[in-house]
Order: structure tokens, then sequence, then C-alpha cells
């Protein structure tokens, strides 16, 4: 726990003084970064990761965004990473073995077969807060009949996390085509009016990087590592590798709050040979104070207790002021 020096002749509220040993949050700054420590498997704090290969390597995790093209706009030490196939060289061929009608909500796209998700907890949005995120995404497939996709969107569920069958909100979509704009991603619907990217288009970029879904690793002498770019499916000079970052910033209105996972999610269209991914790091709600579930929670007795010892503070301080 961080330690606050307080003036001594300075008036503080219970509120002030509790906000000052980081126990709760002030209206319009409530907000967490959603990222994954360095690893296979790794996914943020209470998001649910699915999608393993055929040789049983999950397929997400955290890589350290130390080099290009993993250092995100956010500044943050690392990034999560979904994809869609292990294995290493390119293509990868080791493809995964969760059906992408088993994605929550997943969009209806043509031919897609299998992928990889990641779902946040459950969460209720009010108006005027926000969520903000940066996305890459990164694929060695090519076009037609092999478009594979990558997507981030809000499904609305139930306070206990079943779907509704209400309409996604698109928050990202990327698709690979026949030409080398892949964002925003063909054959989805349209984003919500709150949302702004920035870039609003993007392109994939011709760079060569190398991911090792079971590590985490980037390193282009591993022989696990899947290699991504500089040309993608069939290698007709079509560039591949990673798009520019962009930023999504997306703000809840009166008519798209609710209750929602967030989740991020890519897939194969056509077969299983050559790995799509989506990198991805943010912020978690902001603006208005914390989300919290549907359902409340209870304090976890250690927070009470550092509650419990900011208020006692109080009242030492305020009994120091009235002997003055």
């Amino acid at each position: 726990m961080r330690t606050t020096t307080i003036p001594f002749k300075m008036k503080w509220s219970s509120v002030a003084l509790l906000s000052a040993f980081g126990l709760i949050g002030t209206a319009g700054t409530a907000q967490a970064t959603v990222t994954c420590g360095v690893g296979g498997g790794n996914a943020p704090t209470g998001w649910t990761l699915n999608g393993t290969s055929g040789s049983g390597i999950t397929l997400g995790g955290g890589v350290s965004a130390s080099a290009a093209p993993f250092i995100s706009p956010s500044g943050d030490s690392t990034d999560c990473y979904i994809v869609t196939d292990a294995g290493g060289g390119h293509p990868s061929g080791d493809g995964s073995t969760l059906p992408a009608s088993s994605i929550p909500g997943a969009p209806a796209i043509a031919g897609s077969t299998e992928g990889t998700y990641m779902k946040s907890p459950t969460f209720t949005a009010a108006a005027g807060q926000q969520l903000n995120f940066q996305f890459s995404f990164i694929t060695q497939d090519g076009s037609g009949e092999f478009s594979d996709w990558a997507s981030a969107y809000l499904v609305p569920v139930t306070a206990n996390g079943a779907l509704t069958g209400g309409p996604s909100l698109n928050l990202f979509t990327a698709r690979t085509g026949s030409n080398n704009q892949v964002v925003p991603g063909v054959g989805f619907t349209g984003f919500p009016a709150g949302l702004t990217l920035t870039p609003s288009t993007a392109s994939l970029q011709g760079n060569t990087f190398y991911l090792n879904p079971a590590t985490g690793g980037t390193s282009s002498g591993d022989p696990n590592a899947s290699q991504y770019g500089p040309t993608r499916y069939p290698n007709t000079g079509a560039p591949g590798g990673s798009t520019p970052w962009i930023d999504a910033n997306f703000v809840f209105n009166g008519s798209d709050t609710g209750t929602y996972d967030l989740v991020m999610a890519v897939s194969n269209v056509g077969d299983d040979n050559y790995s799509t991914g989506l990198l991805f790091t943010g912020q978690s709600i902001s603006g208005g104070g914390p989300i919290v579930p549907p359902n409340g929670s209870v304090p976890e007795p250690g927070t009470v207790s550092l509650i419990g010892a900011a208020l006692a503070g109080l009242a030492l301080l305020r009994r120091k002021r009235k002997n003055e």
C-alpha cells in the first residue's frame, strides 16, 4: 500500500483520506490497466482464455513490449495476445481445436473454422463511462476463402453472464482480404456511435517478427515461434505481418448502457494452416467511477482493515487539531 504524508493543518474529509490511501476511486479517473504477464496461458486478472492447439498449446498469453511490433501507444511493458495457430515457421500448421461457433457472441463470418478468445468478467456500464484499448492485427493468412479475422466486441449478458441474444457492440474489427487494408474488417456489422478509432483504417505493413504462443517468446531463432510477415498466404507478394497500433475509445451513451462481457476473438477461415492473431492492451472503464459486477461485491477482509485504519487516522488527526 502506498503511503501519504498529511500536512498537519490541512482539512481532510473521510472520502479524501480513503482516496489518498488508494482505497476508493475518484470520479472521472477510475481505471485499471488490462494486460497480461509474459508467457503462454496468461490472461488479465479475472479474464477467461479459451483456445488450445491440436498439440495442446494454449493459444494466448502475454508478450514483452520491448521491441516492434509489440510496443503499444499505451506504454505498458507487456501486451496480451491471442492467435489461431501454434507451431514454428510460416505456415504454423497447429491450429486451434475450439470451433469458432463456440466463441461467445462470435460474428457471423462465413467459413469460420476454429479460433481463440479472451473474455472479461461481467460488468455493468453507465452513461458517460469509457473503454480505451489499443489493438494490432497480425497475420500470415490471405484472402478469399482464407480471409481470417479478429474482433473485439461487447456482448450483452445477464447478471450471471448468460448471453441475452442481443446485438454485440464492435470496438475493433480486422480481416484479411484482396487488398492490403484490413481494418475495419469486411463482413462485420458497423461500429456504435460512441466509438472513435485512431487511425480509422489500417493496412498490413509487410514487417517480419516472431511469436511463440507457448512461451510468449519473440526470438527468430526459436524453432517453435511462428513467423509473421513479410508476406501472407499464398505468398504472392501481398504484405503480411502486423498493422500499426490502433486506439479504440468507446463512450457509453444512454442507449447502449447495460451489462456486458468484453470479448477479444480471432478465427481461421477456410482452413487452420496459417496463423492470425490480435495484440491488445488498454484501460478498463473510466469516467464517473469504476464499474462493479452487477451483483455487487463484498470488500475483502484486508481492505476492510485498511479502511478502518484510515478512519482511525482521521479521528486522531481531528483530536490533535482540537487540542491545539
